[in-house]
Order: C-alpha cells, then sequence, then structure tokens
C-alpha cells in the first residue's frame, strides 16, 4: 500500500527561508531602485518603503540609511524637527552617498 502525502500549509521555517531569500536583493535591483528614485520614478518614500521590505533591518549595510529612513517616514509626527521635505533632502542625500559607494 502506498502512502500518499500532501503538504501542508506553510510553517514558520518555510516563512523564515522567506525572509532569508528577500535579503539577498541583488546588488543591481538596489542600484536600479535608487537610479529610479534619482529619476523621479520613485517617491523619496517609496524608496524607503521599497528598502524596509526588499532589504530589511538584518539585510545590506549600504541599504540600512533607507531602512531607518522608512521608519522615520512612518513616524515623523513623533520627530519634532523632521517633516516629508526634511526626509527627502535625507534620502537624496543616501542615495548619493549610495550610488558615489557603488561607482
Amino acid at each position: 500500500m502506498l502512502l500518499r502525502v500532501e503538504r501542508g500549509p506553510p510553517d514558520l521555517h518555510d516563512g523564515l527561508r522567506l525572509l532569508a531569500d528577500l535579503e539577498r536583493v541583488p546588488a543591481g535591483c538596489r542600484d536600479l531602485s535608487a537610479r529610479r528614485f534619482t529619476r523621479g520614478e520613485f517617491s523619496a518614500r517609496e524608496l524607503c518603503r521599497w528598502a524596509h521590505g526588499a532589504v530589511g533591518h538584518d539585510g545590506d549595510p549600504s541599504c540600512q540609511a533607507f531602512v531607518d529612513l522608512h521608519d522615520i517616514y512612518e513616524t515623523v509626527e513623533y520627530y519634532p524637527d523632521e517633516d516629508d521635505a526634511s526626509l527627502e533632502r535625507r534620502t537624496a542625500e543616501a542615495t548619493r552617498a549610495f550610488l558615489d559607494a557603488r561607482y
């Protein structure tokens, strides 16, 4: 008699593996996202949101400025000396530094 084994719902291990895969965002993809921001195809907030979701806090150290900026974007009302304009400026500075370090 043969037993048929069906896969059940994803377990914690599957979820952790998926998160680990997200942390391995290819360098070209990170560079492209930064370049799209400089061309005006992404807003500063969108670039930081992408970095937070695709790279995360434990991912590529060269992207952590964007990940941290996303956290500030999400809680800007708690930072008295920050607003959307200052965050856009900081994102632009971080993008220039990121791309300069690459090329």
